[in-house]
């Protein structure tokens, strides 16, 4: 299973414990920083881990911070996440299980090594009941402006990749240099930071969304951002 994982400062030892532990268990795990004890802020990764989960590239995210409360209001802004503070394992298995949760944030200051472990075991392996709970999962979603990217909108985005990859459009026309497309679902920091050259228009259509990071990597690179 791919998961993402990452942390501000004050979780930086159990992020790294954990890391360990998924790997222990197989998984394909992508550590989307801090990487130090030096002291940043958890918006920071917290949004990366969110924005790894909505795009499709991980099945699961988990962040800690020092209580789980921060990194969770912040994963929650991204379209397509339910992130739920998973510090205690009533509470772990119901976030999954009512709630289909697929981002749970931990407290480094508010659990242990073990039962940290233990609650990432209950996350990951607790199914979502659906039912009743899928129409209150909905309303969610709804309210909040939309849910996951489509499998059709992450193919599209995937051929997309490959496409800029090999310099061809995904009409397969030689692809214009100078300019880069957004396809319907979401854009995220690694599409601008891989297929977007600096100078570049990136053309954002219509149903794309475009996630805060990767506006900041535009304009960084000094991207234009046309809506259409």
């Amino acid at each position: 299973m791919n998961i993402v994982i990452g942390s501000d400062h004050g979780g930086y030892e159990l992020k790294c414990v954990l890391a360990e532990y998924l790997k222990s268990l197989n998984h394909s795990v992508y550590d989307a920083g801090t990487n130090s004890r030096e002291a940043c802020d958890y918006p920071d990764f917290a949004f990366k881990v969110a924005e790894y989960v909505a795009s499709g590239q991980a099945a699961f995210g988990i962040m800690v911070d020092g209580a789980g409360i921060g990194s969770a209001m912040c994963a929650n802004r991204v379209p397509g996440v339910l992130a739920a503070t998973c510090n205690e394992l009533f509470v772990t298995r119901n976030a999954r299980e009512h709630n289909n949760a697929n981002v749970m944030c931990l407290g480094s200051q508010a659990v242990g090594v073990g039962l940290a472990k233990k609650l990432v075991d209950v996350f990951l392996e607790t199914k979502f009941e659906g039912g009743r709970h899928q129409k209150r999962v909905d309303k969610i979603t709804a309210y909040s402006g939309g849910g996951a990217p489509s499998p059709q909108q992450l193919i599209a985005t995937i051929v997309e990749r490959v496409m800029a990859a090999l310099g061809r459009s995904s009409s397969g026309a030689a692809a214009q240099p100078e300019t880069a497309c957004g396809s319907t679902g979401l854009i995220c920091e690694d599409h601008i930071k891989n297929n977007c050259a600096e100078g570049s228009t990136l053309i954002v259509k219509k149903g794309t969304l475009i996630t805060s990071l990767a506006l900041d990597m535009a304009r960084k690179k000094g991207i234009t951002v046309s809506y259409q």
